[in-house]
């Protein structure tokens, strides 16, 4: 069964007869920032059972404006994003003090005269008031030193946009240097720096940020103070930890300084992060293994700053290396195989051509001493020649003498 399927039938059967689901989503822009195959195939089937019309399932999915085109993207959520997105507006004045007014009626509290109109000068005309709103309201609350609010407790957490960055700031100082610097270590791996949008919160297992007693001691800190929130993963049910408050992102010039100075290695390090999870997640086999310039950074960042890395990451590289090494000795082993062979080669085609030399020689020694010996030999033949012709001339003289002497002797 595909994904729709599933999900349409875990919602029928959650759901009683003529009932309906109300699934809420919240900052639905962070599954867009995050996309992978995962969030896709979730996507796919939260568009499918929303297209069924036997699943008794209605979704409210809040996005930021500036990642509205994100859900135009997908093939099955455009069409509904499309047809039932509802804009909202920046809060008017009245709607600001009914989120103020009526929660602190609620609870029993009162607001000071003024303070209403002050907590309206400072978040009329803001894009995104409620988080920093609702942060000075606990806080404010939370101080109170009776049933009424007032102007001077307001201006005592350091107003609307001051009460987060106070808190921030109250709770930096508190802590030791070494725990000052495993907050800004979890922090920054606590935020995607990646996005195109700007730096959005992630989730992080509390794991892989370290379990060693300081960093745990960084996280307590940031957590007694609502800075950041712990929940469990809903598949394997692990501790997570993520940033409370988006707007800290914002507003705290120490963390955005932090994130300044230290994006290109969170970046890398959440590059390298992705890879060692399907690295992992496929039993790390070696054809994933890095190589070449990717392997070149996640070494330096390793090197530079391994308090980024979780032990997979660091298990990713330390195997890329060893594999690089591998390869490199091979190679070497290759490279002094050929040189042996070109060496013996060498030597091959050195006495091979002595032994030409050698027999050329030889040959033409031979050669010569045969030519000497013909020689000789035609000259000894011209002499034996020379002698024979000699003594037929004598014979020849004599003969002709005789045959003379003869010729004299008879009478006409």
């Amino acid at each position: 069964a595909d994904g729709a399927e599933v999900l349409g039938r875990a919602v029928r059967r959650i759901a009683g007869p003529d009932q309906t689901i109300a699934f809420v989503i919240d900052e639905f822009e962070e599954l867009f920032a995050a996309r992978n195959r995962e969030v896709d195939e979730f996507l796919d089937a939260l568009a499918g059972a929303i297209e069924d019309p036997a699943a008794p399932l209605r979704v409210l999915a809040a996005l930021r404006a500036d990642f509205y085109d994100r859900p135009l993207s997908h093939p099955r959520l455009a069409p509904l994003v499309k047809a039932t997105v509802v804009e909202v507006t920046p809060m008017a004045a009245d709607e600001i003090e009914a989120a103020v007014s009526t929660p602190a009626r609620v609870a029993g509290l009162t607001l000071a005269p003024g303070l209403l109109a002050r907590i309206l000068s400072e978040t009329l005309g803001e894009t995104a008031p409620l988080p920093l709103l609702q942060y000075a309201m606990w806080e404010l609350t939370e101080r109170a030193e009776s049933s009424q609010l007032t102007i001077d407790g307001f201006e005592a957490i350091g107003g609307i946009t001051g009460a987060l960055v106070s808190t921030a700031e109250r709770t930096y100082h508190d802590a030791d240097a070494a725990e000052q610097e495993a907050m800004r270590r979890v922090l920054g791996r606590l935020v995607d720096v990646q996005s195109d949008s700007g730096d959005l919160r992630r989730r992080s297992l509390v794991t892989d940020l370290g379990d060693d007693p300081v960093t745990s001691e960084a996280l307590r800190r940031l957590a007694n103070t609502r800075l950041v929130t712990f929940d469990r993963d809903p598949r394997t049910r692990a501790p997570v930890v993520e940033i409370a408050h988006e707007a800290l992102l914002r507003t705290w010039p120490r963390l955005i300084d932090w994130l300044d100075e230290d994006r290109d290695a969170l970046r890398r390090a959440a590059e390298l992060a992705a890879v060692a999870d399907r690295w992992d997640g496929d039993a790390r086999p070696e054809a994933d293994l890095l190589r070449g310039p990717r392997l070149a950074s996640a070494e330096e960042v390793g090197t530079s700053r391994p308090d980024l890395l979780r032990p997979v990451d660091h298990a990713l590289v330390d195997a890329s290396l060893a594999a690089e090494e591998q390869a490199r000795q091979a190679q070497r082993r290759q490279v002094q195989r050929l040189r042996r062979l070109s060496i013996a080669a060498a030597v091959g085609l050195v006495i091979a051509l002595v032994a030409t030399l050698v027999a050329n020689g030889q040959r033409r020694r031979a050669d010569d001493e045969a030519q000497r010996a013909e020689q000789a030999a035609a000259a000894a033949v011209e002499a034996q020649a020379a002698a024979e012709g000699a003594s037929t001339d004598v014979l020849v003289r004599l003969l002709q003498d005789r045959a003379a002497a003869t010729i004299a002797e008879q009478p006409d």
